[in-house]
């Protein structure tokens, strides 16, 4: 989450909560299809989205990244510990 915040702050000069809607309803939607998955589906898509998150990044597509950094966070957060 800090590393999405931060990326807003590059893009728009600020950073804000992350509270807007996309926001939420991409969390919804990326943690309703990491229900469905298994741990190493899981932990295969979200080192998919950390490279995303990068190459995105670093072509300075603020708002690609930030949903990639959202991906990660919920898909670690889905595998808890033990991933």
């Amino acid at each position: 989450m800090f590393i999405a915040s931060q990326m807003e702050r590059l893009e728009k000069g600020k950073a804000t909560s992350l509270t807007s809607s996309w926001a939420r309803t991409l969390v919804e939607e990326i943690s309703n299809d990491a229900g469905d998955m298994s741990q190493q589906s899981a932990l295969t898509a979200a080192r998919e989205a950390g490279l995303r998150l990068q190459d995105a990044f670093d072509g300075g597509d603020f708002l690609s990244a930030q949903e990639a950094a959202l991906e990660v966070h919920v898909l670690t957060r889905e595998l808890g510990p033990e991933g």
